[in-house]
């Protein structure tokens, strides 16, 4: 058209008449000078091996309302500037609009003039991405981008069964074994399941065999290039493609409909293949992130199986030790409070009384570390049976008082004096001469109330007393514990739940707010008589039975608060 001075002139006169012109060709070294005039009247784009030759006019009538002609002309046969020879003409209205759609179509899909004469100047390749909506086409690209490949396949499969469904019907893993001998690095990321793992055995031995071959060809020199790395990454739920990059310059990515599909073509959605930099750039980045992520979970893997190792060794030998302590212990305790019947001497029955004591601080040291030691193995175990929660608190603040009664001068108990228990204001013990903390109980549960609940009363003897102490040994002489019965009924998911409430306030001096936030784990405790297990183990045991436990610092700045919550038995129960 532009070797052809009277339809170049035509349109230049067109142009300057106010018609615009839209021209899609194929511009490439041959033609590129023709394009360049081209482009001073009309907007061109370039689209690779576009063919035929046809024009879509649309002109106004004059006198005509202004109504629109619209025609179509095309010739038949393509060929250099001279007369044509067959030409085809349309104004049809059904005709012109389907080939102005096809016009429509391909200038979408074309690229800026400009845009392409820097490709052609600069040598630039051209960057595409194009949508592969067939997946038998989807499935060649596929074939011929492997088939090309030249130094690096890297595959990333999403699920397991993709990977067995080329493995099945392309044989995919001998494609690529094939091109790894051949120098291609082969790189795939996959999860893995048992039949996964069987086909990566078997190709290490295929591996193996064609290593040593090569070594007996070459003279004890073996090509290391030819192994494909196989490695596994976690299934994922969200992301359902199979992503392929090749010599990191093509990549495709395909969808993956279903799966458990037995058939490609079913499995296979749409495909995007790809040359540009940033796309491939990115699907590398992806590949390398999951190797890495890959690498640190086994390193943590194997770090984890580690301090597990040592970790089972360490409860091994504490709770050898702390059993083995016990007999010893027990021994000691024996001996002494038999010495302490027979001694007359002041002095001599205070050292007995000194050893009796740090024996006894002892034996509770072991039986708290075996208990921990049962906690973290998931041995601990209780003796659950159903009691009347106020009968049973009622008989542990005796046995409490009883032994808090039996306290001597020793220098290094605490001397308490003046020791009451009551219930609703009634006295359960007698004033105890040798004390002077209070220790209070009232019960707020009415004696017509279901008040059983399902515990060990052994263990849950065992919190109620480590509360009571560390309420005591933070308490001044002139201070008080109450124990308190509450009964609370809660609302849960719709159900409704009773529980009793053991309250235990103190008049001490409250909780450090250096260990409050972790009060309830191991090692809590500023104190140098305690190890800071009791709480962590009393947590533990009230929440084997269902319950909860909480402490807080009173609001008049005076002492802490102690809440222990147990389920209550329904009626049916």
């Amino acid at each position: 058209m532009m070797s052809v001075d009277s339809i170049k002139y035509e349109r230049l006169n067109a142009k300057r008449r106010g018609v615009n012109f839209r021209y899609v060709t194929e511009v490439t070294n041959d033609n590129l000078s023709y394009c360049k005039e081209l482009s001073e009247f009309a907007e061109v784009r370039h689209l690779n091996g576009v063919r035929g030759n046809f024009e879509v006019n649309k002109t106004r009538i004059k006198g005509k309302g202004g109504e629109w002609k619209r025609e179509y002309i095309a010739t038949a046969t393509l060929q250099e500037a001279g007369p044509v020879t067959q030409l085809i003409y349309s104004n049809v209205k059904e005709i012109v609009e389907q080939q102005q759609f096809v016009f429509d179509t391909l200038w979408n899909k074309a690229i800026p003039f400009l845009v392409r004469i820097k490709e052609i100047e600069e040598g630039i390749k051209p960057e595409v991405i194009e949508i592969i909506a067939d997946p038998k086409e989807a499935l060649e690209v596929e074939h011929r981008l492997l088939k090309a490949a030249k130094k690096e396949v890297q595959m990333i499969f999403s699920t397991v069964n993709t990977f067995l469904l080329q493995e099945r019907q392309l044989g995919i893993t001998k494609i690529l074994y094939n091109l790894s001998k051949h120098g291609v690095r082969v790189r795939i990321l996959t999860p893995m399941n048992t039949d996964v793992k069987e086909i990566i055995v078997n190709l290490k031995k295929q591996q193996t065999l064609y290593q040593k071959d090569q070594v007996n060809k070459n003279n004890n020199s073996a090509d290391t290039s030819s192994v494909i790395d196989i490695e596994e990454i976690a299934p994922s739920s969200s992301i359902n493609a199979k992503i392929i990059v090749v010599d990191k310059q093509d990549s495709l990515a395909m969808e993956i409909k279903d799966s458990t599909k037995d058939d490609m073509y079913s499995v296979v959605g749409f495909a995007t293949y790809s040359n540009s930099k940033s796309t491939i750039a990115s699907y590398c980045a992806i590949v390398e992130n999951l190797c890495e992520q890959n690498q640190l979970y086994m390193q943590l893997g194997d770090a984890y199986q580690k301090v597990e190792k040592a970790n089972a060794m360490q409860q091994e030998f504490i709770n050898a030790a702390a059993h083995e302590l016990r007999t010893p212990i027990q021994s000691v305790l024996g001996y002494t409070e038999l010495l302490l019947e027979g001694e007359t001497d002041d002095r001599k029955k205070q050292s007995l009384m000194r050893i009796l004591h740090q024996s006894k601080r002892l034996r509770k040291l072991a039986s708290d570390i075996l208990d921990v030691t049962r906690i973290e193995s998931s041995t601990f175990q209780l003796d659950m049976k159903p009691m009347n929660i106020n009968s049973v608190m009622a008989n542990i603040i005796k046995e409490y008082l009883n032994r808090l009664e039996n306290l001597n001068s020793e220098n290094a108990a605490k001397e308490l004096t003046n020791v009451n228990a009551s219930k609703d204001d009634n006295k359960i013990s007698k004033d105890s001469k040798t004390m002077i903390t209070k220790l209070l109980f009232k019960s707020r549960l009415k004696d017509e109330d279901d008040t059983f609940v399902k515990a060990d009363k052994e263990r849950l003897t065992q919190v109620i007393d480590n509360i009571l102490d560390n309420a005591f040994t933070f308490t001044d002489s002139d201070g008080n514990v109450t124990v308190t019965l509450l009964k609370q009924e809660t609302q849960s998911q719709g159900q409704q739940q009773q529980y009793v409430n053991i309250i235990i306030k103190d008049t001490g001096t409250g909780i450090d707010p250096q260990i409050f936030s972790r009060l309830f784990s191991k090692f809590a405790t500023k104190s140098h008589k305690g190890t800071g297990l009791g709480l962590y183990i009393s947590r533990n045991i009230i929440e084997s039975h269902g319950g909860k436990i909480w402490a807080e610092n009173n609001g008049d700045d005076v002492g802490a608060t102690f809440t222990i919550a147990l389920p209550l038995l329904s009626k049916n129960n």
